[in-house]
């Protein structure tokens, strides 16, 4: 009996997570932003800094990579 309880809360937690992923998905093909927390705190600010930071060092590595392809 307790195998089946916990094998059914297992799967409903499944199917529930699945739905919310399904449901995000879905959120960003229609072009609406996922949700996000109405208040950033800063740590989620420095987080969201160094991203940008890392996403620009990547576009710069990905353009002189380029560049040293072609000469």
């Amino acid at each position: 009996m307790k195998n089946r309880i916990v094998t059914g809360c297992v799967l409903f937690l499944f199917v529930a997570a699945a739905a919310n992923v399904f449901a995000i998905t879905l959120q960003q093909k229609e072009g609406q932003p996922a949700e996000t927390s109405a208040e950033q705190g800063p740590a989620r600010k420095a987080y969201d800094s160094k991203l940008a930071e890392w996403k620009q060092m990547m576009k710069d590595l990905q353009q002189l990579r380029a560049e040293f392809d072609s000469a």
